[in-house]
């Protein structure tokens, strides 16, 4: 008995192992919510000719912006995550500090709980390979001349799916068709080189969201200004000093686009009411501004970055801390 036990926990270990790796990749997702062009960067030839939405956060953008980089530290070295990822990461012989360069997520519907992780980080494949064919459900496909592999996870509770591109991308999702959709764009490189000029970034940007066809959203009480929408682009980052967040919207029509200007500035003016007797919000908020042209409306607001620290110091205590 004792030898089945001690090989039931082994097997146990490599499952939970696997798990923990791509509890690794998606590290970012769950700490900020919330990729060929340049490392970091949004690649546009891995976006699958049908997507609705895209979040891209450039690592790499990250550690070279003084404020950025300065905050992310202060939460890392605060996550409770971080021991059990960094171990994950080791795992597939990966060092988070230099060979992660940025993180994508895409979703061709609005269903928050569907889309893909696009990582790019380098990692030992055929090292996460082996943990990945230990699992009783493994399967391989290929699409488009790439291997794609599909096992249950214990974790999520699910069929995952993903693959290796070039340019060190891993890509993982629970659905299987949008993996082989980025599969087929990669090898065909059906998607753009570049964005589209709607969607194109600042200089500095690290932190990227754009959407289309939020007009078809089936949302009862959804926000007017999302409704109104057809497509969104916005975009936070640094540059040369200054702290910036740009964001358009494309509407129906240029009357729309001023109501969207004029509702902005109403918020904009109530928020300056709120923070009447804190005068360093005030001044953050008076660098915002907002101009309708045609059927888009664009918000863009500029800071200095030393500024932006000393408020967000003021709202997270332990963004003080050395």
């Amino acid at each position: 008995m004792a030898k089945k036990d001690h090989g039931t926990t082994m097997l146990y270990q490599r499952r939970k192992s696997i798990w923990l790796i791509w509890t690794a990749f998606l590290a970012v997702w769950g700490a900020l919510l919330p990729l060929g062009g340049e490392a970091g960067q949004l690649d546009w030839r891995l976006v699958p000719k049908n997507w609705r939405w895209i979040v891209h956060l450039d690592v790499d953008a990250i550690r070279q912006s003084p404020g950025a980089g300065r905050v992310f530290e202060r939460f890392w070295q605060r996550s409770p995550n971080r021991t059990e990822i960094e171990a994950a990461a080791a795992l597939a012989e990966a060092d988070l500090k230099k060979d992660l360069h940025g993180v994508t997520f895409v979703g061709m519907g609005f269903d928050p709980k569907k889309g893909a992780v696009l990582v790019q980080m380098k990692v030992n494949q055929q090292r996460l390979l082996g943990f990945i064919k230990t699992n009783p459900e493994y399967a391989t496909r290929t699409v488009a001349g790439i291997t794609i592999h599909r096992w249950h996870d214990a974790g999520e509770k699910a069929f995952l799916h993903g693959c290796f591109l070039p340019g060190d991308w891993v890509v993982l999702s629970r659905e299987g068709d949008l993996v082989d959709e980025i599969a087929t764009s990669a090898a065909k490189e059906m998607g753009r080189d570049t964005a589209e000029p709607f969607y194109q970034i600042r200089e500095g940007t690290y932190l990227e969201i754009h959407a289309r066809n939020t007009d078809q959203l089936p949302v009862q009480f959804m926000s007017p200004l999302i409704r109104r929408s057809r497509r969104l682009t916005a975009a936070l980052g640094e540059h040369q000093g200054q702290a910036f967040v740009q964001a358009t919207f494309e509407v129906e029509g240029a009357d729309t686009a001023l109501n969207v200007r004029d509702a902005l500035v109403g918020l904009l003016a109530i928020g300056k009411l709120h923070y009447a007797d804190e005068p360093h919000y005030v001044a953050l908020l008076d660098h915002a501004k907002v101009f309708a042209s045609e059927n888009r409306t664009t918000l863009v607001w500029t800071a200095p970055t030393d500024d932006v620290l000393d408020v967000l110091a003021k709202l997270v205590p332990w963004l003080r801390e050395k």
